[in-house]
């Protein structure tokens, strides 16, 4: 509890665990700009409002330079709508839902305007359990769309203790990762984004990852992944920012 109360709350993101486990294909862009809107979700919102984003800051936050990205950006508005996102709830079910119900983009004053689908509320606000926090500053870390995504995965499996294990089937963890065709061998599954998942968590983030290939015959048939805290990472990281203010001033 203590290393979730240091998140500032303008850099926290709480998401409900199934929601995290949601399957969905999208950019590491779009990924970036979706978890962007959730940060402007007040945890007491009793209802989803209007919502907006201002770009520039957006884009310094992402720490782009790139003038063009204003008109990526404007796309990724209008792709974002075309990649709905799947939801297990359980007992079988699933539901198929957008992100957003409306976005708007604002070329003069480059500001987004949106709304949530409704059908989200149960996942982003009056949460009281299954949910996860995370810091936006570690996630826009991420240079890797699926790196960040078993990121936040594990993360959800870090409540249970200060070292957990979490064991899944590869079939469905490429499901989960909506990899369809790619990286159909597993060497270059686990080269090209198990391995590069595992530099990133242990590199830039507060937990430290390593994992098993659990095999079958000759088949890997599971993934064993070991998730311990590394809380002080990110205490270091803090102290040297307020360092760095206190010096600039």
């Amino acid at each position: 509890m203590k290393e979730l109360n240091k998140i500032p709350s303008k850099h926290l993101i709480v998401q409900h665990n199934d929601l995290i486990a949601s399957k969905y294909d999208l950019n590491l862009s779009e990924m970036r700009l979706i978890l962007e809107a959730i940060r402007n979700v007040e945890k007491d919102d009793a209802d989803f409002k209007e919502y907006e984003i201002d770009v520039e800051s957006f884009l310094e936050l992402v720490d782009s330079k790139n003038v063009s990205e204003y008109s990526r950006v404007k796309e990724f508005c209008k792709t974002i709508l075309s990649k709905p996102l799947e939801i297990p709830r359980g007992d079988g079910k699933y539901m198929w839902c957008n992100w957003f119900s409306n976005i708007e983009y604002d070329e003069k004053k480059r500001k987004i305007y949106y709304s949530f689908d409704p059908k989200l509320k149960p996942y982003l606000i009056e949460l009281k359990e299954k949910f996860t926090r995370f810091d936006i500053r570690i996630l826009l870390k991420f240079k890797s769309f699926y790196a960040l995504r078993i990121y936040m995965l594990l993360k959800t499996e870090i409540w249970k203790g200060n070292e957990v294990e979490y064991i899944v089937k590869v079939d469905e963890f490429r499901e989960m990762l909506k990899l369809d065709d790619k990286y159909a061998l597993y060497g270059h599954f686990k080269s090209r984004v198990l391995d590069i998942a595992k530099r990133y968590i242990n590199e830039v983030s507060d937990i430290e990852m390593d994992f098993e290939d659990s095999k079958v015959g000759r088949k890997v048939e599971s993934i064993r992944f070991k998730v311990k805290r590394n809380p002080l990472r990110i205490e270091n990281k803090v102290v040297n920012e307020i360092e760095m203010d206190f010096k600039t001033f």
